[in-house]
């Protein structure tokens, strides 16, 4: 669960250690009560700094009530839920507690380490051990002016303290565990230490000469004023957009080294003026900047995309997925281009529909064939969005270290799991893939991706839907023409994430998981979508069926690859049976998949398996770990049955993906009693089990 603006002041029992104090919080079952103490220089400003107070997402239900800064007592911040907002000036109360701060906050700077942020415009978002209330969290939000600390009520939090000034992040920083000042943790990300504009600037004139090679001389254009950045990560954090690149204003922010965007980007800045169609400006500006295997690829997409059961159209395509935009405009532009010469890109397009027939006839594709099965046992770990935030997502540089910490535990294959939400279960919204900045956006995916595979590791593409307060089994929505919409929906959805995974490699997609009511006496409708996918990806495919009903009664199995199950099926009803009796009742749950292997002649995949570090979870391996005793030793013992059965079963088992192993390290733990094994004994289960006894 992230760790939003509105972080209560939760009461824990233990030490008030940082992991203590944020499992605390993240593990509180009850909805938050927050009171912000507020001061300002004028009513005026007070009520702008409510109305940015009551429209933050926290995320989590609760109450919000606001009490003037100059009305309170000591007595009202010893509670649960206080937030401080306002300036060292216009809150007393930051102007008391600022000398116990690791960061210091006076009436004119905020200062850290030596450095001073004087700017009216700087302002500093902190959580820290409240002085008012032992065992509990405070949170303070505050500047050198009213209109910083309303900025900073505006952007999300992120880290532990976070210096901002004018909409971008200056200082991003987490404390260790006894709450001091971690050096290696403090990162200055506006330093100055960036790529060269230099060889930037070579890459910007190629693609001028490029324009101009196609349509004539270019006239002078404005100077660009480019930022540019080493990683999405780093560009993400400061300017809360992780994309490669992306205008603000005449203000160019990049990436170097991850693709060709900034250079897209300008080149459709150019062409603003000689290309009028919106889909054709966006196709020229890829091909400036596209190598000859990519544009072949463009052409090689669209003729696939067209084959489908639901085909996307150019009419449309803005609204399409990334890679379908991307592909579709690209070899549109190239056919107009061949067809009629410069001059047809700069005039509008008469009879579109016909030009788009005519496209679509001139393409043509191979029939590769499809990339070879995973030869090795699956040696998995479902790799989770935990973190949830840019500097601890899949985005991030820990997750490439958490990416380390499971080779050393003999891990080989991760799935990678991005959600889409749904708010009800009947009613069907538009299956969006994220996008803003922290989430498990494209960019982010895919650099998880990329770096799995960089170090060796099979990837399975697991996308899931989150819907609120259930899970996709409740899933069904009310009507046929809901449910025409849902499959609609879900059509388009998936092969977003078909597309990325052919574009990047991925051996294994994931079609659904655990939809247990829309799988039932459905099957023609989950045909069209297998279909679908085989087109556009040439990867082998799973479906991650809930354990009991639904695995047993998924229709298409015969269309797959493997049999996927999330395998949750309690070992024993027993408090404390013997190590044997739970091996026992691993084996016996095993009983009705292995005849569905055997009748279907398929393999299978444990698409999830997991216990959580609590008292008994073999009785109940799949409910959470809230309101339950903790026990790693419980959680060890569940381990060890599995990985002791699952080595006489992999001739028909292929693979196996726990659930699950968190992006940042820092999560998990002696404190944690949810279900990875990061941190705990269960750890060295899992070296074990995937180091030498499965084979």
């Amino acid at each position: 669960m992230p760790i939003f603006l509105f972080l209560a002041l939760v009461t824990v029992e233990g030490p008030s250690s940082r992991s203590a104090l944020l499992h605390g919080y993240r593990r509180s079952p009850d909805p938050l009560v927050h009171l912000v103490v507020l001061g300002a220089s004028s009513p005026g400003m007070e009520e702008k700094l409510r109305t940015a107070a009551r429209s933050l997402d926290a995320r989590r239900q609760g109450t919000l009530t606001f009490l003037e800064a100059s009305k309170a007592r000591e007595t009202d911040l010893a509670r649960p839920g206080v937030v401080l907002v306002g300036t060292a000036r216009s809150n007393p109360w930051i102007a008391k507690i600022a000398s116990g701060l690791p960061v210091a906050v006076d009436e004119t700077a905020i200062r850290l380490r030596g450095k001073v942020y004087d700017g009216t415009r700087d302002s500093l978002q902190l959580v820290y051990p409240s002085p008012f209330l032992a065992a509990a969290l405070l949170v303070l939000v505050t500047g050198n002016s009213d209109e910083a600390v309303l900025e900073a009520l505006g952007s999300r939090r992120r880290g532990d303290f976070q210096i901002r000034r004018e909409g971008k992040t200056l200082v991003l920083g987490r404390f260790r565990d006894d709450w001091s000042l971690d050096p290696e943790e403090v990162r200055e990300l506006e330093s100055g230490d960036g790529p060269s504009l230099e060889d930037f600037g070579r890459r910007t004139d190629e693609t001028r000469r490029r324009v101009a090679e196609l349509f004539g001389p270019l006239p002078p254009s404005p100077e660009l004023e480019v930022r540019l950045y080493p990683s999405l990560e780093h560009k993400g954090l400061v300017t809360d957009d992780t994309r490669p690149a992306h205008f603000d204003g005449p203000r160019l922010y990049a990436v170097m080294g991850v693709g060709t965007e900034p250079e897209r980007l300008l080149a459709e800045r150019l062409l603003e003026d000689r290309i009028a169609d919106e889909t054709l400006r966006r196709g020229v500006s890829t091909l400036m900047v596209a190598s000859e295997s990519e544009l072949d690829s463009f052409d090689d997409t669209s003729f696939r995309l067209s084959r489908i059961s639901d085909p996307p159209r150019l009419a449309s395509v803005e609204e399409e997925s990334p890679f379908v935009l991307e592909a579709m405009s690209a070899s549109f532009a190239r056919f107009v281009l061949r067809d009629g010469g410069p001059e047809a890109l700069a005039r509008p397009l008469a009879d579109v529909e016909t030009l788009e027939r005519r496209w679509l006839q001139s393409l043509k594709a191979d029939e590769p064939p499809p990339r070879p099965a995973p030869a090795r046992f699956q040696r998995g770990m479902t790799l989770a969005h935990e973190g949830f935030e840019i500097h601890d997502g899949y985005l991030s540089a820990r997750s490439d270290r958490s990416l380390d910490k499971l080779q050393s535990l003999e891990v080989d294959s991760v799935a990678i799991v991005p959600y889409a939400f749904m708010a009800e279960r009947s009613r069907v919204t538009p299956l969006d893939v994220p996008e803003r900045a922290g989430s498990e956006t494209d960019e982010a995916v895919i650099h998880a991706i990329r770096a799995a595979k960089s170090r060796g590791m099979t990837v399975l593409l697991k996308p899931q839907i989150w819907l609120r307060r259930s899970w996709p089994g409740e899933i069904e929505p009310d009507g046929r023409d809901e449910e025409d919409r849902f499959f609609r929906e879900y059509g388009r959805w998936i092969r977003h994430y078909a597309l990325m995974a052919e574009k990047h490699g991925v051996e294994l997609l994931a079609i659904g998981t655990e939809l247990s009511k829309m799988t039932r006496g459905r099957t023609s409708r989950w045909e069209i979508i297998i279909r679908d996918i085989r087109v556009l990806y040439r990867g082998r495919l799973v479906y991650a069926a809930n354990w009991g009903n639904e695995v047993e009664q998924v229709g298409f199995w015969p269309l797959l690859d493997f049999i996927g199950v999330d395998f949750y099926y309690p070992l024993s009803s027993e408090d404390s049976p013997s190590d044997e009796a739970l091996r026992a009742g691993f084996e016996s749950a095993l009983d009705p998949i292995r005849a569905l292997s055997r009748r279907f002649s398929k393999p299978v995949l444990l698409t999830e398996i997991g216990y959580t570090s609590t008292r008994s979870p073999w009785r109940s391996p799949h409910s959470s770990d809230r309101g339950r005793e903790p026990s790693a030793e419980h959680q060890t013992r569940a381990y060890e049955a599995a990985f002791t059965a699952l080595a006489d079963e992999t001739s028909w088992i292929r693979g196996t993906y726990f659930w699950k192993w968190p992006t940042d390290l820092t999560l998990g733990g002696a404190e944690d009693s949810g279900f990875t094994p990061n941190g705990k004994p269960a750890e060295e289960v899992v070296r074990r089990g995937y180091g030498s006894r499965i084979q």
